[in-house]
């Protein structure tokens, strides 16, 4: 069915367009364009014009697949390379140097030769040197992604000349300038003090700046060995005289600080001797500015040192005008930056922590740095493309990266995926916005992609078209979920009805971390062989609960035990006093010696558990997580749970376990209601879509403390007191068969809660239907 493009608007004809075509695979015929004639010179332009930048390049994925993009776009508006030769040509008019500009338009005409006038190689060359760029640490990532383009470039020459010199292959660019090894994370504000910006912005300076990017570029199509040496010790000249300037407007500004003192001093009119005193006040205060101006001279002659051309350095700060010429930002950023706990990290939260980023946590990812970079290495209406970890937009340390985007952009599409689409080792999303903000931002395309995406056979652009929602910008503060209107409408009626439970009169406790399992975790032969010589022991002997022990309402106790010692244990009154913990140890090991001597056998591996707290903030036999004094709650009646797993599994126990830090344990008022609606198919479906942090696989889910605290639930009313009184009745009558028969089947009675609970929300038949679908 033809298209009625007068209908159409440009990006929809565009995208109509190139989608036919690339379906194709071949060259259109001019006429058959959605595109009309007189757009596409403007759009030629555009392309030409535009800038792109991967600040984690890595081996040059991203880069490489968006010029892809680009060159079939460029193949549908101008299959016979007219509109982009002439492009090219315009461009090196505007060369200031004679003999650049000669040789820019020579190499232009031989790019687009007869051999090689309608292939892709001139659409490639000239997108390369216009418009890519890529940034990475790690010297080897830069050195493979450089190849990549090369071999992009020598498979699309032609030649029908055997007499020529080298068969009329043209040499390969030289990339140096185009990707470098760099810390794209710190620019030059970073190690350069403001105040030196302004001896670096000066007339002077940009000349000979202006004069390194024209070697720059010339030094791109240099074909001979003798040519590069020629413009590569020409820029080394013009750094040379940068460093030398920097240090010249340096002296004048001291010798100005001078004069402007001696100055004071004199339109002072004070006497001789108060004169001299201002002029050392003066003097110290300049003193204090020169301390910090003459450190930022040498960052200042470091930036002027930098070596685009040493294969091996890493510049340990990017800036992409003193390095690519980009002043005014780019067009689009698009990446897969690396995913590092900077809590695991100490030295990269230490190197980052003070370049003061808005998203800087030091539990974050370094992920969150990159985004924040990448957003402000946009032009005013750039956009920003990454695919990450999707777990920013749940977990605790991405609120100050949720907030960032609210604040200072406009979320454009958000693709959520599961770890099906692409293997990685985390859930991914893909998110797309645009460098704007105001104060009523506009809702966003989003969609998550489900069981029924199939990567071998789905296309993802369609698959947002055909099930992409209208998202709202969530609040400050609030996790970011990918909701249709009726989950949206479900959302606000579960928050309606519900307190969250945090504001419920119970409290929520880690499981305990012993540093050393072998240590402390003990069978029932060795628990009775330690109270055998010492019956004291048993004080200190608990029952013990791992995670996997913890099933639905009931936990399947394994007969292991742990013992417990907290720390400073047995002096918790004077665990504050200098020689605290010696006095514990001699007091622990006289007062259980039986223990004492087990816990010999693995002391050294105790005692290397965390160096930085071990025999400092704790004892060497003593738990490694548990210096606080909540452990009375473990002796209490609670709800149990393991943190990681595929769906609630919530106990309640009633025998006093103790639990691994694989659990968390609740303790306080109404128990046997909470673990009835923390069971239900109900709170499963709004924990895991709306208050989880997160998936973990294909269907895992974290239940962790800060993730359960926010979920709502329904109060006891007078009004709901008969449900109420109802789940509790079947609560107990699956504790009792469990009780009985740890196995037994008790799904006709959970059905029949979770049936009580979609009535205590106040749920219909179809918000019932959304919830049973999607559990």
């Amino acid at each position: 069915e033809p298209y009625d493009d007068d209908k159409m608007d440009l990006e929809d004809r565009l995208r109509e367009d190139l989608l036919v075509y690339s379906q194709q695979g071949k060259i259109a015929k001019p006429e058959d364009h959605l595109i009309h004639q007189d757009e596409i010179q403007p759009m030629i332009e555009a392309l030409n014009d535009l800038k792109i930048i991967d600040p984690a390049v890595g081996t040059g994925a991203f880069p490489m697949g968006i010029l892809n993009k680009l060159v079939l776009i460029l193949r549908k508006l101008d299959p016979k390379n007219e509109h982009w030769k002439q492009r090219q040509l315009t461009q090196a008019d505007n060369i200031d140097d004679p003999e650049s500009r000669e040789n820019a338009k020579l190499a232009i005409e031989q790019v687009f030769s007869e051999a090689n006038r309608y292939n892709d190689y001139g659409r490639k060359l000239y997108l390369i040197q216009n418009s890519v760029y890529g940034v990475d640490i790690q010297p080897i990532a830069i050195t493979i992604a450089k190849l990549r383009f090369f071999i992009a470039l020598i498979i699309e020459q032609q030649t029908n000349n055997n007499q020529a010199e080298n068969y009329g292959i043209r040499p390969l660019p030289n990339l140096e300038t185009k990707f470098v090894t760099a810390n794209a994370l710190i620019g030059l504000k970073e190690i350069v003090n403001p105040q030196f910006q302004l001896i670096l912005e000066n007339e002077e300076i940009e000349s000979i700046r202006k004069e390194i990017a024209v070697l720059r570029g010339n030094h791109f199509n240099a074909n001979t060995r003798q040519t590069k040496l020629k413009y590569m010790k020409r820029e080394q000249a013009c750094r040379a005289q940068l460093s030398e300037t920097l240090a010249a407007k340096h002296a004048e500004w001291r010798e100005q600080i001078q004069n402007r003192i001696e100055d004071q001093v004199t339109q002072s009119q004070l006497s001789q001797e108060r004169a001299q005193e201002l002029r050392e006040e003066l003097q110290q205060e300049y003193a204090a500015h020169e301390a910090i101006l003459a450190a930022g001279l040498e960052e200042a002659k470091r930036i002027a040192d930098w070596d685009a051309y040493d294969q091996n350095a890493v510049a340990e700060f990017f800036d992409p005008e003193w390095m690519f010429g980009v002043k005014d930002g780019f067009d689009l950023v698009i990446g897969n930056p690396p995913y590092i706990q900077l809590q695991k990290d100490s030295r990269l939260a230490n190197l980052y922590q003070p370049c003061k980023f808005d998203t800087f946590a030091r539990a974050g990812d370094i992920y969150c740095l990159f985004y924040e970079k990448g957003h402000k290495l946009l032009n005013g209406t750039g956009h920003l493309c990454f695919i990450t970890s999707n777990k920013w937009m749940r977990a605790r340390y991405g609120e100050k990266l949720r907030n960032y985007f609210i604040l200072n952009s406009q979320p454009v599409q958000l693709l959520d995926m599961g770890p099906k689409v692409f293997e990685a080792t985390v859930d991914t999303n893909i998110l797309l916005f645009q460098n704007t903000s105001s104060d009523v931002p506009n809702s966003f395309r989003a969609v998550s992609l489900g069981a029924d995406f199939d990567k071998q056979t789905c296309n993802i652009s369609q698959y947002l078209i055909d099930n992409g929602v209208s998202m709202e910008i969530p609040a400050i503060g609030e996790p970011w979920a990918i909701l249709s209107s009726a989950q949206l409408n479900l959302k606000r009626k579960i928050e309606e009805v519900g307190i969250p439970l945090k504001d419920w009169n119970i409290t929520i406790n880690y499981g305990i971390k012993t540093g050393c399992n072998k240590a402390f975790i003990i069978d029932d032969e060795k628990r009775k062989e330690l109270i055998e010589q010492d019956p004291n022991s048993e004080k200190i002997i608990k029952p013990l609960l791992r995670g996997k022990d913890v099933k639905r309402y009931d936990a399947q106790w394994k007969t292991l035990y742990l013992l417990f010692i907290p720390w400073h244990f047995p002096l918790h009154e004077d665990s504050t006093i200098k020689g605290a913990s010696q006095k514990a140890e001699n007091a622990f090991k006289e007062d259980y010696p039986s223990i004492y001597n087990h816990l010999l056998q693995h002391q050294d591996r105790l005692s290397n558990r965390n160096r930085s707290e071990t025999g400092i903030r704790y004892e060497w036999y003593a738990l490694q997580r548990w210096g606080s004094t909540y452990y009375s709650e473990f002796d209490k009646e609670k709800i149990v749970w393991q943190e990681i797993v595929r769906k609630g599994t919530c106990a309640i126990d009633r025998n006093k376990f103790y639990s691994l830090d694989s659990t968390r344990i609740l303790t306080g008022e109404n128990l046997i209601y909470l673990v009835g609606i923390l069971n239900s198919k109900m709170f499963l479906f709004s924990f895991k879509n709306y208050y989880a942090g997160g998936h973990l696989g294909a269907k895992g889910i974290c239940f962790k403390s800060e993730f359960m605290k926010r979920s709502p639930i329904p109060p006891i009313t007078e009004e709901n007191q008969g449900l109420v009184v109802d789940i509790e009745n079947k609560v107990e009558k699956i504790l009792e068969a469990k009780a009985e028969n740890p196995n037994a089947d008790t799904s006709n009675l959970e059905n029949k809660i979770d049936k009580l609970v979609y009535a205590l929300y106040g749920l219909t038949e179809n918000e019932i239907a959304i919830v049973e679908g999607a559990v």
